[in-house]
């Protein structure tokens, strides 16, 4: 689809990629419950060490209203398992366009 994915196992690791490749992320997509952040935290990391709103997509299984509603207001884009294919493309172009 003409992307470029970089994997990363934390948001201070998604930093450093980004760094050294000297680029920005033009989408973040990740999921909520990670080890030692959730996936607010690592979008805000992001967006802070690069002085951007990077777009962001967060997948969870959580229903928790309140997790919810932290991410909405955060401007985020939620997505729940499971996700299909389909969806997630969509919901990628919708938040780069």
């Amino acid at each position: 689809y003409g992307v470029e994915v970089i994997a990363a196992e934390s948001s201070d690791v998604a930093i450093q990629m980004m760094i050294f490749n000297s680029r920005v992320p033009n989408l973040i997509l990740s999921d909520y419950r990670l080890v030692g952040e959730t996936g607010l935290e690592c979008v805000e990391k992001m967006r802070s060490e690069f002085n951007e709103d990077i777009p962001a997509i967060i997948i969870t299984g959580d229903t928790a209203p309140e997790e919810l509603h932290l991410l909405k207001d955060a401007g985020m884009t939620v997505l729940y398992k499971p996700v299909s294919p389909d969806v997630l493309l969509a919901t990628i172009v919708q938040n780069i366009s």
